[in-house]
C-alpha cells in the first residue's frame, strides 16, 4: 500500500469519500477571524492618526527652516538654527559600530550552539541566550553607562594611548564616556 493510499483524508478508487462525517462549526473561527480584522484595523487608524498628528505638528517647523534641519550641521535654540546632521550621522555610526561587533558574535554563537557545542551544554548555553535576549536593552545600556565605561576610561583608553602613541583615536584625554554623555553633561 503506497503512502497516498494510505492517508485516511485522500481517497482512492478503493476507498469511498466518507459523506456523512461530523463536521465542526466554524461560526468561532468567523468570530475570531472578524476580531482579528478589527483590532487590526484599529491598530492601523491609531498608526496613520499618530503619522498625520505628528506631520501637522511639525509643518511650522518646516516652514521656518525648511530642509536645513535635515542637513545642517548646527542645533542652537538660542538663534532658531536647527540642523540633524550630526545626530543623523552619529546615529548612523553608532548602528554600524553595533551590527560591526553584533552580527559576527551573534552568527558565532548560534553557529556554535547548533554545530559545535554537545547536547547538554547545547541546552544550557541556548537557554542562557534567551535569557539575555529576556532583558531589556535599557538594562545593558546603565550597565555600560555606569561600570563598562569609566572602567574603559581609567585604564583601557589611557593603554591604548601609550601603545598609539597618542594618535587619532585615541590623542585626546578622556573626557567622559560619550559624545551623548558630554553633550548633558557639559550642556
Amino acid at each position: 500500500m503506497s503512502a497516498v493510499s494510505a492517508s485516511p483524508f485522500l481517497a482512492t478508487s478503493d476507498q469511498p469519500l466518507v459523506e456523512n462525517r461530523k463536521r465542526f462549526s466554524t461560526r468561532g473561527d468567523s468570530a475570531h477571524w472578524a476580531v482579528l480584522y478589527g483590532v487590526s484595523g484599529l491598530f492601523a487608524l491609531i498608526c496613520a492618526v499618530f503619522i498625520i498628528s505628528i506631520v501637522v505638528s511639525s509643518i511650522p517647523a518646516w516652514r521656518h527652516a525648511g530642509l536645513s534641519i535635515i542637513y545642517g550641521r548646527v542645533w542652537n535654540q538660542g538663534s532658531d538654527s536647527f540642523g540633524a546632521l550630526p545626530i543623523i550621522t552619529g546615529t548612523l555610526a553608532t548602528t554600524a559600530i553595533a551590527l560591526f561587533f553584533a552580527i559576527p558574535i551573534g552568527v558565532g554563537c548560534a553557529l556554535a550552539i547548533v554545530h559545535v557545542i554537545p547536547g547538554r551544554l547545547r541546552i544550557f548555553l541556548s537557554s542562557l541566550v534567551e535569557l539575555l535576549a529576556a532583558v531589556p536593552s535599557v538594562v545593558y545600556g546603565l550597565w555600560g553607562l555606569l561600570v563598562i565605561a569609566p572602567w574603559f576610561e581609567k585604564t583601557v583608553q589611557p593603554d591604548l594611548a601609550k601603545i598609539t602613541g597618542g594618535r587619532f583615536p585615541f590623542q585626546a584625554p578622556p573626557e567622559g564616556v560619550s559624545l551623548l554623555w558630554r553633550a548633558v553633561c557639559f550642556s
